[in-house]
């Protein structure tokens, strides 16, 4: 009996430990997850998901925004990231819907709804958008500024926005079937100003995406993707797949969604015309399977580096370093 009660006592403060290590880890990962709108008829509509991660490049004050590729057709992108606090609670009391920030390149205005502020991101192809050339991933060069300083040299924070360091990203020898996983993102609307659909349901004003869970089911030493047992939806595109921390890892970026595989289910129908004459008709349905397709992190990694030295090159030849067109 004194047996037992010595191990729990020594099981308890590595359950807190524990406990405290995954309140911490889903906190950053809800940070790590950006909302990208798109406009339609004056409106925002949910377009997607989408991470930043770090860009080493010391001369540049540009962020490495990572998505899937169909989701940088529209022409303009516009992120909405929460406040930080004390700013909210400032632009509140002022009564103030933009601010402007002072880069190198000019002053780039940032709008404030009440409790996002709603970065406008240009789409250029092959100037600060960078497509995978058979993967649906891109990588857009922006400016989604999280903080400043003043001119006392004080940081001001704008956003709790996690950008993801490299070491951050899970490699390839730390994947496998079975692991436990969770994504984020803003699937049908959840958690964006509008909701479920637009119906209002499971909506929010401030920011706020849904995290599901699910194992990595499947992986190919022959394959450029791994597959998710969970659900994926509308808008997760682009959503970052983080492995679970454990006691033998802490969690990792592991891949990102980009879309899920379908069932084809063929239904026969027969109705009637006003001639009382049966027509059959034959369609087919595509029903989600509950499988995610993913591209893993280190793909994605590789990927945004090497177009990290295309915009670079392409900026030396600009002369402008941060290469933000306002």
């Amino acid at each position: 009996m004194k047996n037992k009660f010595l191990l729990l006592l020594l099981m308890l403060p590595f359950s807190q430990i524990c406990i405290s290590q995954i309140k911490e880890f889903y906190k950053t990962t809800s940070n790590a997850a950006i909302l990208l709108y798109k406009k339609k008829d004056g409106h925002l509509i949910p377009h997607g998901t989408a991470f930043l991660l770090y860009n080493y490049d010391s001369g540049s004050d540009e962020t490495m925004l990572i998505t899937c590729g169909h989701v940088t057709y529209p022409d303009t992108l516009i992120a909405a990231i929460p406040a930080a606090d004390s700013l909210r609670n400032a632009l509140r009391g002022r009564k103030q819907t933009s601010i402007k920030i002072t880069s190198k390149t000019g002053v780039q205005t940032i709008a404030f709804d009440g409790n996002n502020l709603l970065f406008s991101i240009p789409v250029n192809p092959g100037i600060n958008c960078y497509r995978h050339p058979y993967l649906d991933l891109a990588t857009i060069f922006c400016n989604l500024t999280a903080s400043l300083m003043d001119d006392q040299n004080n940081i001001i924070a704008l956003t709790n926005l996690k950008i993801l360091p490299k070491s951050y990203i899970s490699e390839k020898k730390e994947m496998y079937a079975g692991q436990e996983i969770t994504f984020v993102g803003f699937p049908s609307g959840i958690g964006t100003q509008d909701g479920f659909f637009g119906s209002r349901l499971c909506r929010d004003p401030r920011t706020n995406p849904l995290f599901r869970k699910g194992i990595i089911s499947w992986t190919s030493e022959k394959d450029d993707l791994f597959l998710v047992d969970g659900f994926s939806y509308g808008g997760n595109s682009g959503s970052p797949v983080f492995s679970v921390p454990n006691a033998e890892s802490a969690g990792k970026l592991i891949g990102m969604i980009f879309g899920h595989l379908n069932d084809q289910v063929e239904i026969n129908s027969t109705i009637s015309d006003t001639m009382d004459v049966k027509i059959e008709s034959t369609s087919n349905l595509h029903i989600n399977n509950g499988l995610a397709q993913c591209i893993p992190a280190y793909i994605i990694y590789n990927f945004a580096s090497q177009v990290a030295q295309s915009r670079a090159a392409w900026l030396s030849q600009k002369g402008n370093k941060s290469g933000i067109n306002l």
